[in-house]
């Protein structure tokens, strides 16, 4: 079973700040970055329309709390590995770079094949841990999980193993 919980605040790039100058008017900017932020939610709530209400990917977008800012959180339960988890993380990384969040996700069929899906060509087996998938800058790092890993024993006990 793939077991994946996560939360993405969904935003442009904020790279138009780099260099900025007091000369710039800093509210022109802002103006610039809330379009660009609004664009990028409208299409990602057309992204997730076309996608339907699939059984494997489950989501809400919110508002941020005195933000423009919306957050997506979402889970995802599959009985083998594809999902559209990783087409969500895809989406992200290649339409909204100033986006960042942190997804905790559980495979037992995670055994250290190579998998183009999940961003790694390793052999470690991680059938027994959680994953951290973090999104920050327009890219996606893999992480150890040192909360609920290993699973047996941390969660359940190793006399079930």
């Amino acid at each position: 079973m793939l077991y994946a919980y996560g939360w993405c605040v969904i935003r442009s790039s904020r790279s138009v700040y780099v260099g900025a100058t007091l000369d710039e008017k800093i509210e022109q900017i802002d103006d610039r970055v809330d379009a660009a932020d609004k664009l990028i939610i409208a299409e990602l709530e057309s992204w997730l329309t076309e996608l339907g209400d699939v059984y494997d990917f489950q989501w809400s977008l919110k508002a941020q709390a005195w933000s423009e800012a919306k957050v997506l959180l979402y889970t995802a339960s599959r009985n083998h590995r594809p999902s559209h988890l990783w087409d969500f993380h895809d989406w992200v990384i290649q339409n909204a770079p100033g986006s960042y969040g942190l997804t905790y996700v559980h495979d037992d069929e995670d055994v250290g094949e190579t998998d183009t899906n999940t961003y790694r060509s390793r052999t470690t087996d991680y059938s027994n841990m959680f994953r951290v998938f973090r999104i920050a800058n327009g890219r996606i790092n893999e992480l150890d999980d040192p909360f609920l890993s290993p699973i047996v024993p941390t969660i359940d006990p190793s006399e079930l193993a």
